[in-house]
Parts: C-alpha cells; structure tokens; sequence
C-alpha cells in the first residue's frame, strides 16, 4: 500500500513538472515555492508547490510540532 502511494505521489509530481512549461503563472508559482524551502529535497517542493503554493510559509515534522510548539497532528486530517 505504502508503495501504491508513493507512486501515485511521484506520478503526480512528475505530471506537475510536465506541465510547468504550459503556464508561466505556474512556473513562478513553483520558483518561489523553491525560493522558500530550498533546503528540501526536489520532491518535497513539488508536493508543497502544488498543496499550496502560496500559503506554506514553514514545514516542520509532527516531533517538532510535538517538541516545540507543544501540539500533536492528528494523523487522519486533511489539508484546508
């Protein structure tokens, strides 16, 4: 299953870089979404640029939520 998903992710990702060339809102969209979390990798920042391209503003693992900001994710929520 988990290899079902991360297919389908990567399927998804690769079509969005397919299709960045097609619109140049797109493909700003996408270079200031690399401009923000350039220290992720390539595929991350695919996944945030097309979860929400402009409302990320930081990325932290549910630890560091946990840890810092004293809050748990609830691990069946969806994304606004």
């Amino acid at each position: 299953m988990a290899t079902s998903i991360a297919e389908a992710i990567q399927k998804r990702n690769e079509a969005y870089i397919d299709r960045l060339p097609d619109s140049l809102g797109r493909y700003l969209s996408y270079l200031s979404t690399m401009s923000r979390f350039h220290k992720y990798k390539a595929e991350d920042i695919v996944s945030f640029a097309l979860e929400a391209p402009s409302t990320f503003t930081a990325v932290a693992a549910p630890a560091v939520w946990e840890k810092h900001f004293g809050r748990k994710i609830d691990p069946r929520a969806k994304g606004a």
